[in-house]
């Protein structure tokens, strides 16, 4: 096959370079817009310029058939598949990072997404590829960046700002802090998390007592670090003292919905012994795994059902506490009892 060939002469008019291939049929200055014939600069005859130009053509089909033949096996490969794949995760990655307001995480989201895309495309031969491989190394640096990535949704970038305490979809429900600056990272009728900045050790303490005295002093847990407690109305409130950083945590979390409720009609249910209180909620149920909250539970009666459990088969690996349990069944189930406080405990199963 012919390769090309690229020629440099000088324009007439203004003696700039004149760059071009032997095979083109015009070449304009890119200084003062002169074109030429470059048959003419290379006294050409027609039937020597005509073979040049099918030389070019027939370079550029058999090019273009090479493409097409590569595309089909790369649409069918595991590799394509892997890269579509990835490209969802990123794009579920991003919109992660949006919702929880962070900025770095976010932008290699993107990038890396990007990434995932642009190797597709070459693939697909849909955007050219500058050399062989360079798709492969562009996959290869979308997967290393999914370690910044997680460094970066560990450690999330915290930004302080100026806060409304009045304009939080719970803020009603909790006593003011003695500081307005900080970083609202989750604010719904049902969630909120909050970092106070500026808070000092006494300021925790006053903060504390205050929650206590606004009716949080069921279940309650204190100490010069943390405080959690519920309210009558089921409210659940969690508070972390940093005390290097003079930063404040508050975690809100709204009252679960319980109704009357018919026990689980599945294999993973049949597993388990039926609790006393058939009051509560059902989180979430699948074929391998369900996860639910029962209510009027207080601890006397989630020790006895743990106990119950335990009699039932789980009984494998267990780790059992005053409000917790653990354990694996000799066919391949795990269970998880916890006793959450308000006379709650959930229950949670998988295969």
């Amino acid at each position: 096959m012919a390769k090309e060939t690229t020629r440099s002469l000088t324009c007439a008019h203004c003696c700039a370079p004149l760059e071009f291939d032997e095979s083109d049929e015009i070449v304009r200055c890119s200084f003062c817009n002169s074109t030429y014939s470059v048959a003419d600069l290379l006294n050409e005859s027609d039937s020597v310029r005509i073979e040049k130009i099918k030389t070019k053509r027939a370079f550029m089909k058999d090019k273009s058939k090479k493409e097409k033949r590569g595309v089909k096996p790369f649409k069918k490969s595991k590799f394509s598949k892997v890269l579509i794949v990835f490209f969802v995760i990123g794009v579920i990655l991003c919109l992660s990072a949006l919702e929880d307001r962070n900025i770095a995480a976010g932008i290699v989201a993107v990038i890396l997404t990007a990434m995932f895309m642009c190797s597709w495309l070459m693939g697909m031969s849909i955007i050219k590829e500058p050399k062989q491989g360079i798709r492969t190394l562009t996959a290869i640096i979308g997967f290393v960046l999914f370690i910044p990535y997680s460094s970066f949704r560990n450690n999330p970038t915290y930004v302080s700002e100026d806060m409304s305490w009045s304009d939080m979809e719970l803020g009603n429900v909790l006593p003011t802090p003695s500081s307005d600056r900080g970083r609202v990272l989750s604010d719904y009728d049902d969630y909120l998390c909050v970092y106070v900045d500026n808070i000092s050790s006494s300021d925790y303490k006053s903060y504390a007592n205050s929650c206590e005295d606004q009716g949080f002093d069921i279940d309650k847990s204190k100490s010069d670090t943390s405080f959690t407690a519920y309210n009558e109305e089921g409210y659940k409130l969690y508070l972390w003292y940093d005390r290097s950083g003079d930063q404040l945590q508050i975690n809100l979390d709204a009252p679960v919905e319980m109704y009357e409720f018919s026990w689980p009609v599945n294999k993973l249910s049949e597993l388990l012994p039926k609790p006393v209180s058939n009051i509560g909620t059902v989180e979430w149920e699948y074929s391998d795994s369900f996860t639910m909250y029962v209510g009027e539970t207080d601890r006397t009666a989630f020790g006895e059902y743990v106990n119950a459990c335990i009699d039932a088969g789980f009984n494998v690996d267990y780790l059992k506490g005053d409000d917790y349990f653990y354990a694996d069944s000799s066919d391949g189930y795990n269970l998880t009892v916890s006793y959450e406080g308000f006379n709650t405990m959930r229950i949670y199963m998988y295969k």
